[in-house]
């Protein structure tokens, strides 16, 4: 699991800045007792003094993510994901053994789900197959992929099969769908087709931002702000064909799409209203 003893390292103190002493937290062998017993990890986080330091190794694990995978993440943003990992990780508990290993192997999983999360909403968009334009739109034909010879000019073993949206795009067929530049259909539009949220790329950052500030959090809150990410990669002109689609993908009904286009659309309206003079000097903040 990790090349280093780190029990023997950093729980016993073989290393010298722990001048061989062991961490008045370690039940021997090899246990924590803060972990112990413990239904939610929130105690690792609290000890302001714990040889582990997980809330520095988080931030660590996610700025080898960030450089990993060469995104434009910047140290507020990184800062962020830390605290949202962790909030996660608080609630729950380690279910097999209690040490440092499963400890570190934890948060490590928990630091690169939080950044892909991020970098999802706030970064292009990752490269599986319902964010490719490949990705059949056709009802009748939904979820085939429609890209038969790669860049590489190798014939696509995966052409016309079913795919599921979340599955992994190939490398040499994946296209992603881009968010058009169209500020001025964010403006203030008799109806709230979906097109009303295509932007460019800074001012889909801040409305996604205002989305996930909403309070209170709720399952509905996140719908939406779901909804909003996809009706802002979709392509067509066919309002009922993306209710559908999205009421499919889901789970509700196609009222309920329309409703919640129509809830977001009046809750960023009457956000940028009462922050910001104007709707342009919101794109220019």
């Amino acid at each position: 699991m990790f090349r280093k003893n780190l029990i023997e390292e950093i729980c016993k103190g073989n290393d010298k800045k722990y001048k061989n002493q062991y961490c008045n937290h370690l039940s021997p062998p090899k246990s924590c007792r803060l972990l112990e017993g413990q239904k939610k990890l929130e105690i690792i986080f609290s000890e302001p003094e714990v040889r582990c330091k997980p809330k520095t190794k988080l931030l660590s694990y996610i700025d080898q993510l960030v450089t990993k995978f060469n995104d434009k993440i910047s140290e507020n943003d990184a800062q962020s994901i830390a605290f949202e990992a962790q909030k996660k990780i608080a609630k729950n508990w380690l279910k097999e053994e209690q040490n440092i290993h499963y400890l570190y192997s934890y948060i490590k999983k928990a630091a690169r789900t939080a950044t892909l999360d991020l970098m999802y909403m706030f970064s292009d968009f990752k490269p599986v197959c319902k964010n490719c334009i490949y990705l059949s739109p056709d009802r009748e034909r939904k979820y085939v992929c429609t890209k038969k010879i790669l860049t590489n000019g190798v014939v696509n073993e995966l052409f016309e099969k079913k795919r599921k949206p979340s599955d992994k795009a190939c490398k040499y067929g994946f296209e992603k769908i881009h968010i058009e530049s169209n500020v001025e259909k964010l403006g203030i539009p008799e109806e709230s087709g979906p097109h009303l949220f295509n932007s460019d790329k800074s001012v889909f950052k801040k409305l996604c931002q205002i989305l996930m500030d909403r309070s209170p959090k709720s399952k509905k809150n996140n719908r939406q702000y779901l909804i909003f990410v996809r009706v802002c990669q979709l392509t067509t002109d066919d309002t009922k064909i993306v209710y559908k689609d999205l009421a499919k993908e889901f789970g509700v009904s196609k009222k309920s799409i329309e409703r919640d286009i129509k809830e977001i659309y009046e809750y960023l309206k009457n956000y940028v209203s009462s922050n910001y003079v104007s709707f342009n000097d919101f794109i220019s903040s």
